[in-house]
């Protein structure tokens, strides 16, 4: 399975296969599940969960790809 992070200033995004629980875990050792919950699957994704009214493409972008990151001029 192929799982990738990127992060950003105020967001971390989780880019996982359908139906994958994904767990984080912090320095002190607590452990805890942040996706792929089976009684809150996630729209457009796992199954189950609801269908999106948008293409992926155009939600993706307008939610990670209109933010300016560090060092990016202003938009």
């Amino acid at each position: 399975m192929l799982a990738e992070l990127a992060h950003y200033p105020d967001t971390v995004v989780i880019w996982r296969p359908a139906d994958t629980q994904v767990w984080a875990t912090t320095t002190d050792g607590h452990c805890e599940q942040i996706a792929g919950h089976a009684d809150n699957p996630a729209p457009g994704l796992d199954t189950g969960g609801k269908p999106l009214d948008q293409p992926h493409r155009q939600v993706i972008e307008r939610l990670y790809y209109t933010r300016s990151g560090p060092g990016d001029p202003p938009r």
